[in-house]
């Protein structure tokens, strides 16, 4: 069973903190996840890193969370 996930923060959470998605997606400032956090919203080049690593731990995220429809 799948399981969703509709907030941003959730999805850092489940993978790991903000150091954990700092280093999945090759952010290159500390500041980096946190701001995503503040905006409610990853930056498009982002997806398929984070919802790859979400469908290997079987889980998804809505596509809004990147600003998609």
């Amino acid at each position: 069973m799948i399981k969703h996930l509709s907030t941003i923060e959730e999805v850092i959470a489940e993978l790991g903190g903000f150091d954990a998605v700092k280093e999945l997606t090759n952010a290159q400032a500390p500041s980096v996840v946190p701001m995503w956090k503040h905006r409610k919203k990853f930056p498009a080049v982002t997806f398929t890193t984070i919802q790859t690593a979400l469908q290997q731990r079987g889980m998804s995220a809505p596509n809004s969370l990147w600003g998609m429809p």
